[in-house]
């Protein structure tokens, strides 16, 4: 019995030859030291090759009888980077130059072409839906306002709020007011703007479209910066962080808030994060109390929230538990000073070491990993700077 030079089987070929397996093509060549003129020479003749033992293949798969053997092994192809693919869509007579192409490289130089020539042509379309409406009649009553007895109006978040978070310009957050909002949306010509690009990033962007931003210099020298805690009391915190999280979910473009245990996304981190962020400091015991204390760690960890950093629950607890400590110690000095049991008596060296010892003895938990906390103030650099500002109040 005759062996087939192509299958390696006697003749006639089974029913359960693997057909399939003579139809895939082997890994991609090598390209090092290949020029693209070489490498388009090679896989032209090896997609000539390849076509032609595809077709002998199945032929013999479809009819075993009247053709006896497979096609031949299949050819590697010589790999094209994505720069490659770049210049030979940007430049016909660069194609010309290293031609002939393969037949799998002018398909998808041609889908790239199609591609680009859809592209220009929504914008443009999106370009003559920008044109400036007709005056008369676009005065529309849009956002309707009920009042209702013993309750707040609905907030109404603008479009110039959530692009100005989106484009990562982070608004303080009392600047999220019932009263600001409302002046945002009512009085936006008395406030301070600028118009810039697009994000490109953003799905369904264009460079060329432009979006309305709060300028945040002159901004902030009409409304102030969050830096400190008495720029509102803790109420109105509340109240700005609600607004601000409802901005955050607002940009959600699928997931919700409903379900922080959800599997986080890009997207959906944010509102999450940040929602986790504000349900620990406004359940803090003793709320009022210690929010001048708390408020400096909070201001930072919200930013780094919007930067992208993952809420750490015993990381919060360790942060604000020192702060508390600290504060309480450096209270409990302050008092004893202000009232010295001698008017010739001063504080001993034993007393502040004492107090420094307490301190050192604070449990130090080593913070979350860069990818999940951001970057922290070491609180072994934090240590010295306690125990200067205890030596100060003698």
């Amino acid at each position: 019995m005759a062996i087939l030079t192509n299958a390696g089987v006697a003749s006639p070929i089974a029913e359960d030859f693997d057909f399939q397996s003579r139809l895939v093509i082997p890994p991609a060549r090598d390209p090092t030291n290949w020029s693209m003129h070489l490498r388009n020479a090679q896989n032209c003749l090896a997609e000539t090759h390849n076509e032609d033992s595809m077709a002998a293949t199945l032929n013999c798969c479809n009819d075993r009888t009247r053709y006896l053997d497979v096609g031949p092994a299949l050819l590697a192809l010589f790999p094209y980077s994505t720069e490659e693919i770049t210049l030979l869509v940007a430049s016909s007579d660069l194609c010309v130059k290293v031609g002939p192409l393969p037949a799998f490289i002018i398909m998808q130089v041609e889908r790239i072409h199609l591609q680009q020539k859809e592209k220009r042509g929504s914008l443009s379309t999106s370009k003559e839906n920008l044109k400036v409406p007709l005056l008369a009649g676009s005065m529309v009553h849009t956002n309707l306002v009920e009042w209702t007895p013993g309750q707040q109006p609905n907030i109404i978040i603008s479009d110039i709020v959530l692009y100005s978070i989106r484009h990562k310009l982070y608004l303080p957050v009392h600047w999220f007011t019932n009263e600001h909002l409302q002046l945002v949306q009512h009085r936006l010509h008395d406030l301070h703007t600028k118009l810039i690009r697009m994000d490109p990033t953003s799905e369904s962007s264009s460079s060329e479209l432009k979006v309305s931003v709060f300028n945040m210099q002159k901004m902030t020298m009409l409304w102030g910066n969050d830096t400190d805690h008495s720029c509102f009391s803790p109420s109105k915190w509340k109240e700005c962080m609600r607004n601000d999280l409802a901005a955050l979910v607002i940009l959600l473009p699928t997931a919700t808030i409903t379900d922080p245990d959800a599997p986080l996304t890009p997207e959906a981190s944010f509102a999450i994060e940040f929602s986790k962020h504000f349900d620990f400091f406004q359940s803090y015991i003793n709320f009022k109390e210690t929010y001048p204390t708390w408020y400096a760690f909070e201001w930072r960890s919200r930013n780094e929230i919007l930067e992208g950093t993952l809420f750490s629950r015993a990381y919060y607890l360790q942060e604000v538990s020192i702060l508390l400590a600290v504060t309480k110690e450096l209270k409990a000095i302050k008092d004893s000073l202000s009232v010295p049991s001698s008017p010739t008596k001063q504080p001993s060296d034993s007393d502040l070491r004492g107090t420094t010892k307490l301190i050192s003895s604070v449990p130090i938990l080593n913070p979350p990993p860069h990818s999940a906390m951001g970057n922290h103030v070491s609180l072994h650099i934090m240590r010295p700077m306690w125990t200067r500002a205890l030596r100060s109040l003698s």
